[in-house]
């Protein structure tokens, strides 16, 4: 049911685009930045569907639905599949302080941010929980073109993550349902 409503929004998985110009002048740099893709309120929307599959404490969470499926799978080409998909996801949500992955790593003050920390903080500090310790962080982010940066990678990692979502549906539970 869950995934239906993934599927349900194709809006979400418009191409993104971003585009980045500096420019020397006389006083410093400037930036120049454009985004295209998918608008704020399908935006919303589709993470208000997605959120179950990241969030650790929900009873979909995808690791969870990977490590209960995966005990009584017998079938070897299921099992490599499921654990290949659950390979991509930790890959794109690790939080691991080393992580050097797919995305982009911000610097904001005296941290280092990778991907899976900078969608802690949109979803904490931005869409859901407002956190007053991740908004504190998430404000000095605000600088352009930073912001920009971030929001763009938080997209293309939500994007990400429900393909993977929608690959795990579509190639192993209708598989296992068969």
């Amino acid at each position: 049911m869950q995934v239906t409503k993934l599927k349900a929004n194709p809006d979400f998985f418009k191409n993104l685009n971003y585009e980045f110009k500096g420019k020397q002048e006389k006083w410093g740099m400037s930036f120049q930045t454009s985004m295209n893709g998918p608008d704020e309120k399908t935006v919303k929307s589709f993470l208000m569907d997605v959120r179950p599959f990241i969030l650790r404490s929900e009873s979909i969470n995808f690791n969870k639905i990977c490590n209960a499926i995966s005990k009584d799978i017998k079938d070897e080409d299921l099992t490599t599949k499921i654990n290949n998909a659950k390979i991509a996801w930790d890959k794109l949500v690790d939080i691991k302080k080393n992580y050097r992955g797919k995305g982009v790593v911000l610097k904001v003050g005296d941290r280092e941010l990778n991907p899976a920390e900078q969608l802690n903080l949109w979803f904490n500090a931005e869409f859901f929980h407002l956190d007053k310790e991740k908004r504190q962080l998430f404000e000095q982010m605000q600088v352009p073109p930073f912001i920009d940066i971030s929001y763009f990678s938080f997209i293309n990692l939500i994007q990400d993550l429900a393909q993977i979502i929608i690959y795990f549906d579509s190639k192993i539970l209708s598989a296992i349902l068969k």
